[in-house]
């Protein structure tokens, strides 16, 4: 790749985080949802694998209440009802 090429794309990428900071992309609030704990990035990215920004910073939030560490998490066979659904359920 030549240099005009790479100096495009820093040019494209700057642009493209400069429009996400003015719309306040909900991206810009994982770092606080993750604070660089491995359990959290992993949840976090299984879970934003399958749905939008937004909905998976909602999910993990009401998720980390419950359980901020790995060690409490819910055990398998235990239900965690929230507004009348079960979350968490046997497997």
């Amino acid at each position: 790749m030549n240099n005009d090429a790479v100096k495009q794309i820093g040019m494209i990428i700057k642009k493209m985080m400069r429009t996400a900071m003015e719309r306040n992309a909900p991206v810009f609030n994982v770092k606080k949802i993750v604070l660089n704990d491995p359990y959290r990035a992993l949840v976090f990215a299984l879970l934003s694998s399958r749905t939008k920004d937004s909905t998976t910073i909602n999910a993990c939030e009401g998720l980390f209440r419950i359980a901020p560490t790995v060690e409490k998490l819910p055990d398998k066979n235990q239900k965690i009802e929230r507004n009348g659904r079960i979350a968490f359920e046997k497997i």
